[in-house]
């Protein structure tokens, strides 16, 4: 009797609300008082603005280092879901059929590049432990693709089922890596 191997399951991505929550704890954070517009250092003060000041509150390292990190990892990102899109609709789900097709390793590629640059700019950094790990099974599903050869259509059920798990983390790493970054704003 053939054993049948079933796909992990894709989570649904996370609502946009948790997103808007975890922007505000990055306010928070960062230092910043209220969700308005900070005026620049050469505005002078409004009328409600504190005697003798203005309203910029000044944005802590950890908060700077949060938004870079948010500012250079969120466009890689976005250039990535643009060429090839994610979750659902990766050329790596395992419902897809270009999981096994070089479109799939190109992807793949292109995430551990985004994983990698990731690592690099919140090396030595406190924080960001979500980001982290995200960034590091991303790379690591990459490597099991890679050394599975999945890209070349294995036929033998063991190297398809491995193909399948590291295709489920290839697909979900977009939003993970997503959801690393704005826990990282939060000082997570």
């Amino acid at each position: 009797m053939k054993e049948t191997v079933f796909p992990r399951r894709i989570p649904q991505a996370r609502p946009a609300v948790t997103a808007i929550a975890l922007s505000l704890m990055a306010l928070a954070v960062t230092g910043c008082e209220t969700s308005s517009p900070r005026p620049s250092a050469s505005s002078a003060a409004r009328p409600t603005d504190p005697p003798g000041g203005t309203a910029d509150t000044p944005i802590s390292e950890a908060g700077k280092k949060a938004e870079q990190v948010q500012s250079t990892i969120s466009q890689q990102l976005d250039s990535y879901f643009t060429r090839y899109g994610e979750g659902t609709n990766s050329p790596c789900t395992p419902a897809a059929k270009r999981l096994f097709t070089d479109t799939c390793r190109k992807a793949g590629e292109s995430l551990q590049s985004i994983a990698l640059a990731a690592l690099k700019e919140i090396e030595g950094s406190k924080g960001f432990h979500t980001l982290r790990e995200q960034a590091q099974v991303t790379i690591s599903a990459f490597s099991g693709y890679q050394k599975a050869n999945c890209s070349s259509n294995p036929q033998a059920a063991k190297p398809r089922s491995l193909c399948v798990r590291y295709g489920s983390d290839l697909a979900q790493a977009p939003s993970n890596l997503r959801d690393g970054i704005n826990l990282g704003l939060a000082g997570k």
